[in-house]
């Protein structure tokens, strides 16, 4: 999980999700499979990162994605 985030999400490598690489992800057949296997809708981009922006600092540190998804 960590691989595909980091790899397929991340794209400028800083260790952060931003709203615009996870709308893009999200486009992503894979992530969007992905997430919604883990009853995890995808309607709602905005509100779905800002649910996984636990600490709301406007991104997402790849562990908060993680552990957000898991949990």
């Amino acid at each position: 999980m960590h691989f595909f985030v980091n790899q397929r999400i991340d794209v400028d490598n800083s260790n952060t999700v931003t709203l615009d690489e996870f709308r893009d992800a999200l486009t992503s057949t894979k992530l969007s499979n992905f997430l919604e296997s883990l009853g995890i809708s995808t309607a709602d981009a905005w509100t779905l990162f800002a649910l996984m922006d636990v600490d709301q600092s406007g991104d997402i540190e790849l562990d908060e994605f993680v552990s957000t998804c898991m949990d």
